[in-house]
C-alpha cells in the first residue's frame, strides 16, 4: 500500500494490481485486499487476473461486482486466464454497473476478446512483431474479420514458443554475468518452513508488533 501511495506521489497514471499469490487465499481475502488498496490512493485501479500462474486464484464475475460497488476507481481489467466464459461474465455484470469498464487481453489472442467486448492487449508479442500486433487490432476495431482471422493465425503461431521460453529469459536477463556453478542449479520458489522461536528470541516481541522505522513497501 505504501508503494501505491509512493506511486501516485511520483506521478503514476495508474495502477495495475495482481491478486494476492504464493497462498491460495479465498476470494474473501482478495476482496479485503482490493479494498483496502483501491482506498489508498486517488488514481485509476486495473486489476490483474492470471489464474494459470497464480495455482487457481482469480477474479469471478460475483467478485468484480462487489469491487465495483466499493471502488469507483476501478477502471478495468488485464485477463491472462483466457477463459472465454469467464471474460464473458466478468463483463456481463461490469458493463452495465461502469460502462467504460476495460477488460483487457493478457495473452495473444485479441481476437476471440475483442468478439466478446474486450479492448485491446497487453501484447508480449508487440516487442517481437509491433506492426503484426498493430494490424491486428486496426482490423478488429475496423470490424475486417477475414483480415483479423488471417493476422490472429499468425500471431497465435508465436505464443506457444513466447510462453516456453518467457521464464528462461527473465531468469537470464537478471543474472547475465553468474554461471550455474557460482550460483547453483536454477529451482522455483519453496514456500518457508513454519520454524519455532529459539530461546534466544523469546524475550523479544513478535516482529508484527515492532512499529515499523523505515520505509518497506507491502
Amino acid at each position: 500500500y505504501e508503494l501505491a501511495r509512493h506511486a501516485q506521489k511520483s506521478g503514476a497514471d495508474a495502477i495495475i494490481a495482481i491478486t494476492p499469490y504464493f497462498w491460495k487465499y479465498p476470494l474473501e481475502s482478495i476482496y479485503n485486499h482490493f479494498v483496502k488498496l483501491g482506498t489508498t490512493f486517488d488514481m485509476p485501479l486495473i486489476a490483474y487476473n492470471s489464474p494459470d500462474y497464480l495455482d487457481g486464484v482469480e477474479f469471478t464475475a460475483e467478485l468484480t461486482q462487489r469491487l465495483l460497488e466499493k471502488l469507483p476507481n476501478l477502471i478495468g481489467m488485464k485477463d491472462a486466464s483466457f477463459n472465454s466464459e469467464r471474460f464473458f461474465e466478468i463483463l456481463r455484470v461490469a458493463l452495465p454497473m461502469r460502462p467504460d469498464f476495460a477488460m483487457i487481453a493478457g495473452v495473444e489472442y485479441l481476437l476471440p476478446s475483442v468478439c466478446l467486448g474486450g479492448k485491446g492487449s497487453y501484447s508480449s508479442a508487440g516487442a517481437i512483431c509491433p506492426n503484426l500486433v498493430n494490424n491486428l487490432f486496426d482490423a478488429c476495431e475496423s470490424g475486417n474479420w477475414k483480415l483479423a482471422r488471417e493476422l490472429q493465425y499468425k500471431l497465435s503461431q508465436l505464443w506457444p514458443p513466447m510462453l516456453l521460453h518467457a521464464l528462461d529469459a527473465v531468469e537470464r536477463g537478471m543474472a547475465p554475468r553468474h554461471k550455474q556453478s557460482e550460483v547453483g542449479a536454477r529451482h522455483w520458489p519453496r514456500r518457508p518452513k513454519k520454524l519455532k522461536r529459539s530461546s534466544a528470541c523469546r524475550n523479544y516481541p513478535n516482529p508484527g508488533s515492532i512499529s515499523k522505522s523505515r520505509h518497506h513497501p507491502s
